[in-house]
């Protein structure tokens, strides 16, 4: 769900704020249950399940993501804008979460990744020019992207009778940064 609130100022200022939340936390992970011919499910949409462990996991590992974007725009002259903005996306995973590929689960059995990152909060910062010529418009942007987050390998697993026999990853602490020019051009009939 989400809600936004935007408010003018004269002709020259408009803000905008909007939040928006995603509960991935209760995501129905299902597996296909129907026969398999040829290379071809039948029934391919109609026959599947929710798949129990996975979805225990899953609640027990993600969260609801919450999403706030906030905006201002500046108009100095009728046909240029001046845009400013900020989007913060709460985290995905809980803290301690991580990708169990050991579980007893249909879902998990089709997966073939190992590795996984707990990612953190992402910021994003934006800035922007645009002008608008009778029927054209060109807008320059820059977007700055960043987040934190925990990288794994695979899923560490500890043999309590032969310690010796455990195998652990390394977990490393990861940083992006993602820096983006966008123009866009448009010509409205």
């Amino acid at each position: 769900f989400g809600v936004s609130f935007g408010h003018t100022v004269g002709n020259s200022v408009a803000l905008g704020a909007s939040y928006e939340f995603a509960d991935y936390g209760s995501t129905d992970t299902r597996y296909k249950t129907g026969e398999y011919y040829n290379g071809v499910f039948d029934s391919y949409y109609e026959d599947s399940e929710s798949d129990e462990v996975m979805n225990r996991h899953t609640g027990n590992t993600l969260r609801g993501v919450s999403t706030l974007k906030l905006g201002a725009e500046f108009k100095p002259a009728p046909e240029v804008a001046v845009r400013f903005g900020y989007n913060y996306v709460s985290p995905m995973y809980k803290k301690n979460g991580f990708k169990d590929g050991s579980l007893a689960s249909e879902a998990s059995y089709y997966s073939s990744a190992t590795d996984f990152t707990n990612w953190e909060a992402t910021h994003r910062v934006t800035c922007g020019i645009g002008f608008q010529l009778d029927q054209f418009n060109i807008s320059a942007a820059y977007q700055y992207d960043t987040q934190k987050g925990y990288f794994e390998p695979f899923v560490s697993w500890t043999d309590f009778d032969n310690p010796s026999d455990s195998n652990i990853a390394d977990v490393k602490k990861i940083e992006k940064k993602r820096h983006q020019l966008l123009l866009t051009a448009t010509y409205n009939f």
